[in-house]
C-alpha cells in the first residue's frame, strides 16, 4: 500500500568492540629472592653437557649424567629434526660436551632420505666440530624400527655419519644399535626394544634405560679423557661398535699409523 504520511524507522546494530591495537602489558614478576641452587651445582659450574634429543630420549633424567659428573650441569633441549640442530649453533662453543640424538623423524616424517639428511647434516656438522675444538661432539646412531624401508634408510645414514666421525677429531659415534644388541644377546630375560603400543619408531621404557645407562658411560668417558682423569667404574668398558665398524675403525687406525711410520722413516 502508498503511505503518504510522515513514518518513523528504527535500524538495530550490534556494537561489537574492535580488539585493541596496543599489546597486552606484560605483568612485572615481585620481588623476590632467587630459587636455592641444587645441591650438585651449588659451588658454581663451569662445565656444560648441551643434551639435544627428539622424543625417543627426550625423558632421560638429568642425574644418570649429573650423578655420574657432579662439575657438570646438564642442559637438556628437544631437537626434533636433526636439521635444525644448528639452531642451537650458538650454543656449542660454550659447552664442553654435545649429544645429539635425533634424526628420525627427517627420514620417517618429512621425507628425507639418507643421502639428503647427510647432504643437509654432514658439512655443517663438520664445520661446527672444526669451529668449536674445545667441544665435543657425541652423534647417537639412530635406532631400527619395525618399517623395512626406514631401517634401510636409517643403516644408510649410520653408515654416513660413522665415516663422518672417523675424519672429524672431536665428533665420537655412538653405536645405540649395539648397545641394545648386545643388551639383548646377554641377557637372560629377552625384553621389547619397539614399543607395541606405539607408533612403531619409539622404544619402550626398558629399551631406553639400557641405552641411557650407556650413554651416560659414554659421556663419563669423554669427560675422563677431556680431563685426564681415570675411572675405576669405567675398566673394562668399551665404546659401544657394531663388528664392522670396529673393523673399518682397526683398518683406519692401521693405515694412519702406517702414514706416520714412512713418514718418520722418510
Amino acid at each position: 500500500p502508498k503511505i503518504f504520511a510522515p513514518r518513523i524507522s528504527f535500524t538495530f546494530r550490534e556494537l561489537q568492540t574492535l580488539p585493541s591495537s596496543r599489546p597486552a602489558k606484560k605483568q612485572v614478576p615481585p620481588i623476590h629472592e632467587p630459587e636455592p641452587v641444587k645441591p650438585f651445582i651449588n659451588v658454581g659450574t663451569h662445565r656444560r653437557i648441551l643434551f639435544l634429543s627428539d622424543s625417543i630420549l627426550r625423558h632421560t633424567p638429568d642425574h644418570i649424567f649429573s650423578g655420574r659428573l657432579p662439575h657438570y650441569r646438564v642442559v637438556k633441549k628437544t631437537n626434533f629434526e636433526l636439521s635444525d640442530v644448528f639452531g642451537f649453533e650458538p650454543e656449542f662453543k660454550y659447552s664442553d660436551i654435545v649429544v645429539i640424538s635425533s634424526g628420525i623423524n627427517d627420514l620417517a616424517r618429512y621425507g628425507k632420505r639418507a643421502h639428503v639428511l647427510a647432504d643437509l647434516v654432514t658439512k655443517r656438522l663438520s664445520a661446527c666440530c672444526q669451529k668449536n675444538p674445545h667441544t665435543t661432539f657425541i652423534f647417537c646412531a639412530l635406532l631400527s624400527t619395525k618399517f623395512a624401508w626406514l631401517n634401510k634408510a636409517i643403516s644408510d645414514f649410520n653408515n654416513i655419519m660413522f665415516e663422518v666421525a672417523t675424519s672429524v677429531p672431536n665428533l665420537s659415534f655412538f653405536d645405540s644399535h649395539e648397545v641394545l644388541t648386545s643388551a639383548i644377546s646377554s641377557t637372560t630375560s629377552p625384553f621389547r626394544v619397539i614399543n607395541p603400543d606405539d607408533d612403531g619408531i619409539h622404544i619402550t621404557f626398558q629399551a631406553r634405560r639400557v641405552v641411557t645407562d650407556q650413554l651416560a658411560n659414554g659421556v663419563e668417558y669423554i669427560a675422563s679423557k677431556r680431563e685426564g682423569v681415570q675411572v675405576s667404574r669405567l675398566q673394562g668398558w668399551h665404546w659401544p661398535l657394531r663388528a664392522r665398524y670396529r673393523l673399518k675403525f682397526r683398518h683406519l687406525v692401521f693405515h694412519l699409523a702406517s702414514l706416520l711410520l714412512a713418514s718418520s722413516a722418510g
